[in-house]
């Protein structure tokens, strides 16, 4: 039952306790304020501070959305320096052959989020401030778990059924820029082990390191990061966080139940091979608090006091339309790699590899499109005495971008030795819908 605890503990506990209530409230919500310039997940350019934007940001916050400008309302937020962004996002799953099941291995997830962007300068007042808030709720039943078996979780929408604050934190930006400070409740995949090309793919493991204990998705929290960049070509990220995370907490309850600390810090090093940008980031960290200790066919009793790793991020542009210079601008080509290691006896991943290509603009007239192939290898400390000692899932997607608020992404994995167990390989099939409000 090893393969179980550990799906559903990467899924936020599916055994846990669930929140009550609908969506019905926060989509209200979303349909009447509208306006957003970037989708969810995933989780990717970062145009809306949350989950990374899937769309090229819009000349207005509200330009290429379902509602417009709702009759001048979005344009008075934005002279007080706010913006209002609602996503909806849909999903389904089915696992066509292998892994636990088959029959009825139908999973279907909806996610509504709203996310409130303020600027201090836009607002008028002074420079380089900027808060953030975002208001999420998302339920419906999970794939991974219950019918494919696989450790990574096939979707970064798997997590327990969730009405929560997944953000709420305050940046103050210097010297132009070059120096800042954020603190808050957040989701720490956006500052640490951010990969620009891997953001499109539905695959947790492609935005979310599987043996890095980060408090983001479904679990952010709070924490402190300090970002400093004196040369063009590098910064440095270091930051503070609790060591427990649980996104589900009241503010009281984040205060009073602080554990840790968790530490990390992240040079990241910009280049340019033959006219083409790449970004290489060097992470480690560091989780002062109780560790269980793997041993046997579960997670013993036992525990370590402490543990650590270390992670690397690789992204390199390989071709760019003649003319283009943003990310919407043309047809672009870029790859990712992505590495992480954790102690055998303090983690049940000790090795992470992932590599994948993004294509922008695959075909003539499809400038908005994406089409992605990626691999994601995860290899098991020999202490959790599973029958394989890796798992490996290939994705293969395709965003259409039916209108510029709407867009519908098909998703083919095939997960080989689910969860490190000898069972047949999983087939899964997936679409993903998007509308940005």
């Amino acid at each position: 039952m090893l393969l179980r605890g550990m799906a559903e503990a990467r899924s936020g506990g599916a055994g846990r306790k669930k929140f009550l209530g609908g969506e019905k409230t926060l989509l209200l919500v979303v349909l009447f304020l509208g306006g957003a310039e970037g989708s969810l997940p995933g989780q990717a350019g970062k145009s809306v501070e949350g989950r990374a934007a899937r769309v090229p940001p819009p000349r207005l916050p509200w330009e290429g959305t379902l509602l417009g400008g709702a009759g001048g309302v979005r344009a008075f937020l934005l002279d007080l320096g706010l913006r209002v962004d609602p996503v909806w996002t849909n999903e389904v799953f089915w696992n066509l052959r292998g892994g636990l099941k088959t029959r009825h291995a139908r999973a279907h997830r909806q996610d509504a989020s709203l996310y409130l962007d303020w600027d201090s300068e836009e607002a008028g007042l002074w420079d380089g401030g900027h808060a953030f808030v975002h208001l999420q709720e998302e339920r419906g039943r999970t794939l991974s778990p219950r019918f494919t078996g696989d450790y990574q979780l096939l979707s970064n929408m798997e997590a327990r059924d969730l009405r929560q604050v997944s953000d709420a934190w305050f940046r103050q930006s210097f010297f132009g820029g070059r120096l800042w400070v954020k603190a808050g409740k957040q989701e720490m995949s956006l500052d640490y082990g951010y990969s620009e090309y891997a953001q499109e793919f539905l695959n947790s493991s492609a935005a979310v390191f599987p043996n890095v204990p980060l408090a983001t998705f479904p679990d952010p929290d709070l924490g402190v990061t300090l970002c400093g960049s004196g040369l063009d070509f590098i910064s440095v990220k270091a930051g503070c966080f609790q060591s427990r995370p649980e996104g589900g907490r009241s503010p009281r309850e984040a205060f009073t139940e602080l554990r840790g600390p968790f530490l990390i810090a992240e040079p990241a090093f910009s280049y340019s091979a033959w006219g083409r940008k790449g970004t290489l980031r060097l992470g480690g960290w560091f989780r002062n608090d109780e560790t269980p200790r793997v041993g046997g066919d579960a997670l013993s009793a036992e525990s370590c006091h402490d543990s650590q790793g270390g992670y690397l991020v690789w992204d390199q542009l390989l071709w760019r339309e003649e003319g283009g210079e943003g990310r919407g601008d043309g047809g672009a080509l870029g790859a990712f790699g992505q590495y992480s290691w954790a102690p055998g006896r303090k983690s049940a991943v000790v090795h992470y590899l992932g590599a994948g290509l993004e294509w922008r603009g695959p075909f003539p007239g499809r400038k908005d499109d994406v089409l992605g192939l990626g691999c994601f290898q995860v290899r098991f400390s020999g202490k959790t005495g599973l029958e394989r000692h890796s798992e490996t899932a290939m994705e293969l997607f395709y965003k259409f971008q039916v209108t510029p608020w709407w867009s519908w992404k098909p998703d083919l994995q095939y997960i080989l030795s689910p969860g490190g167990r000898s069972r047949p390989g999983a087939l899964a099939l997936g679409i993903r819908m998007e509308v940005l409000f």
